[in-house]
């Protein structure tokens, strides 16, 4: 645990924030993956110490029962360590079923946008937005009606990026999820109507649950509400306080 724990720290702290970056998602997931596949292949740096501080102790006169204390861990590599990352390693991938297209969410994230260079931002996030509609797209046999037009979301979508580099209220903007809100408010109204196709897709993608954050802050309003003094409300009641108290 003490090998594996901070590699998951890692990984949680980037859903511990309001807007998650959509963009460092693949290769944050990546990264954390080729991490625990490495610990599976090699001890961590704590459970080879284990030999060291043995060795120690039997050095200031301490006496162990087993003595072959390498035996002793490669076997619990084998039988404990090895089936607990693999277990991890499938946890992440059924967590994030859908990350090529969240990660193609970066569609909407100013700060990847290159302002400085035409041709670039002509070119810019192309990939991302045609993985988009092959999910959402008449491309998508699975669909019986598609979500959205493919050739007007290409349209919409150079229409976008030439609005926000235009635009410096929202060309400062960091976040898919601060442009999308962006957009919605009434000074951006006749933007949103010209790029309406496209912004329907980055609303149903932010309603995919990624950060926790929002998760973590009800709870911690419902230990506020719910005291050992008031342990005995309704879960009717506690849920409109919990609703009272987050949405005011």
């Amino acid at each position: 645990m003490s090998d594996v724990l901070p590699v998951l720290v890692h990984l949680s702290k980037l859903f511990q924030v309001r807007d998650v970056n959509f963009a460092s998602l693949e290769p944050a997931l990546n990264t954390t993956k080729s991490s625990l596949q490495q610990l599976r292949e090699v001890d961590g740096e704590y459970l080879l110490s284990i030999s060291t501080r043995v060795r120690d102790l039997e050095a200031n006169g301490v006496k162990l029962t087993h003595q072959d204390v390498d035996h002793g861990l490669a076997a619990f590599h084998k039988a404990i360590a090895v089936p607990y990352i693999d277990a991890l390693l499938a946890a992440v991938d059924s967590r994030f079923p859908a990350l090529p297209f969240l990660s193609a969410l970066s569609i909407f994230q100013p700060s990847l946008m290159p302002f400085n260079n035409i041709e670039a931002l002509a070119h810019n996030g192309k990939e991302d937005l045609d993985s988009l509609l092959l999910e959402l797209g008449a491309e998508n046999e699975a669909l019986e009606t598609p979500f959205v037009d493919l050739h007007q979301c290409r349209l919409q979508y150079r229409h976008l990026k030439s609005a926000v580099a235009a635009t410096p209220s929202l060309r400062c903007l960091s976040s898919a999820a601060d442009l999308l809100k962006a957009l919605h408010l009434p000074q951006h109204s006749s933007l949103k109507s010209a790029v309406l196709e496209l912004v329907s897709i980055g609303d149903w993608g932010l309603a995919i649950p990624v950060s926790s954050v929002e998760c973590e802050r009800d709870f911690s309003k419902m230990k506020l509400i719910k005291t050992p003094l008031r342990n005995r409300q309704k879960n009717a009641n506690l849920a409109r306080l919990i609703r009272i108290s987050v949405d005011g």
